[in-house]
């Protein structure tokens, strides 16, 4: 069972207490490893083993080369899990056996004396959590010092823009964003957009839970630097999430960095206006203020549109209103999946919005865990409270004026919503809701918009918006 963070500290300052700085090991006087800095201009794949993993007959050097030849380019030593001369006494052996590997010696560091014991066991790089110098200025700027003297590579670990702004001062090269909970997991993407808005010379590292490949796909295609891979907590072999991770790096298309970027900085709720069938709605819409557009692409559905007709909006939208976020909504079928996800590889498309599937996490035979391309949910607000944390951290919720349960809305946070008239609006402008869905259509023609009602629904957002920010 892990201890909690106060009680380990304690332990851990009681050890210092009674055995010094390096826990009663016997360090090396100087250091003989060279100084193997992290490099700044790739991407930085960090993994991170300790005591718990390594003692179920894991060997450490085994283990390391392991990674290491698996695309790691640093190893990260942790002593979390409460075992502080153990981690002293794997790290001096990893570097020592990899002399030109990166070292990190992750350790809840609170001294300066620290960064010499750090430095003489071969650590090239040390964990530092801002939380822990929040109220202790200066003895963060002592450690700094230290850090400064003997050439070591700082990584400051975050949880909110607090802890930035307190950071931000010292001009941190590296930053690691971790959060304590796993129930609002785009809280750590909008806190990547609003850092990288202040300063684009910082490298941001994802350390929080990484469950599957497609995790990975939307960390590199979120813009972060690197990751943290924990080999305790994982079943998704590092090789293939790395492949995921970099094939998101790549992605020319920024739905999910426009996406954060836009919960981050503008007001909340985000407008997305669905089943978008015309040019001129579409326009309209976006002139409106719509942040973004929904095409229907299943056949049997009244409000299809074929693919000559979305490349055609699509084409305008991004000229007139290149912010504005193109999706596709499809039923789970095959080949609308794959006609789909050739408009996005196209960049007609930005993102799917993919139906609850029938036997999850597989959508016509897709492995949504395994997914390399942008997609959300859409469920019922009945179904989405048992999808377990390994899905997008983004989901539709539809039929919500069908439903009994709105009240179990106000323990979710930033999820889509989708509404179908104007008295659905009120009751969920109460709740933090992170994109508002409307299909509102004119009486006699359901592939038109009812242009009218939907610039009053929009006004009515935009001013409770705007009273609620102030």
């Amino acid at each position: 069972m892990q201890k909690n963070l106060k009680t380990l500290l304690s332990e851990r300052s009681n050890e210092i207490l009674k055995n010094g700085f390096a826990f009663g090991i016997n360090i090396p006087q100087q250091r003989s490893a060279p100084l193997c800095p992290p490099q700044s201009d790739s991407t930085l794949i960090i993994v991170e083993i300790n005591h718990t993993f390594l003692n179920k007959n894991n060997n450490p050097i085994a283990t390391a080369s392991y990674y290491l030849d698996r695309g790691a380019n640093i190893i990260a030593i942790s002593a979390q899990d409460g075992f502080f001369k153990e981690s002293i006494t794997y790290l001096m052996q990893i570097k020592n056996t990899f002399k030109k590997s990166t070292i990190l010696r992750k350790d809840w560091i609170k001294s300066p004396e620290e960064i010499e014991v750090s430095y003489k066991i071969g650590a090239d790089i040390v964990w530092l959590s801002i939380a822990t110098f929040i109220n202790q200025i200066d003895i963060f700027e002592t450690i700094l010092q230290e850090i400064e003297k003997y050439q070591i590579t700082p990584i400051f670990q975050i949880q909110n823009l607090e802890e930035f702004n307190f950071l931000k001062p010292y001009n941190p090269q590296f930053i690691s964003l971790a959060l304590d909970s796993v129930s609002n997991r785009q809280d750590i993407f909008i806190l990547k957009q609003e850092i990288s808005s202040i300063s684009n010379q910082i490298k941001i590292i994802f350390q929080s839970h990484i469950n599957n490949n497609h995790d990975g796909y939307l960390i590199g295609a979120s813009g972060f630097d690197g990751i943290f891979f924990n080999v305790i907590n994982q079943t998704t072999p590092l090789p293939n999430l790395i492949k995921s991770y970099k094939k998101g790096t790549k992605q020319t298309n920024i739905f999910y960095q426009k996406l954060f970027d836009n919960l981050a900085f503008k007001n909340k709720p985000l407008i997305k206006i669905c089943g978008i069938t015309n040019i001129d709605d579409a326009i309209s819409c976006a002139q409106m203020g719509a942040n973004m557009i929904g095409y229907i692409l299943s056949a049997k559905n009244p409000k299809y549109i074929d693919n000559k007709t979305i490349k055609q909006i699509s084409k305008a939208l991004k000229t007139l209103y290149p912010d504005v976020l193109l999706i596709g909504v499809i039923c789970e079928d095959s080949l609308e999946l794959k006609n789909a996800k050739e408009l996005l590889g196209q960049n007609i498309l930005d993102a799917l919005q993919l139906q609850m599937p029938s036997n999850p996490p597989y959508f016509a035979n897709q492995n949504l865990t395994q997914a390399d391309f942008n997609f959300y949910l859409s469920t019922t607000i009945e179904k989405y409270t048992s999808l377990q944390e390994s899905y997008p951290p983004f989901i539709l919720l539809d039929s919500i004026n069908k439903s009994p349960n709105l009240e179990k809305l106000k323990t979710f946070k930033q999820l889509f919503v989708a509404i179908q008239n104007e008295r659905d609006l009120s009751e969920l402008l109460e709740f933090d809701i992170a994109m508002l869905d409307i299909d509102i259509t004119k009486e006699n023609d359901a592939r038109k918009k009812d242009l009218e009602k939907i610039n009053q629904i929009i006004y009515k957002i935009k001013d409770y918006s705007k009273i609620t920010k102030h």
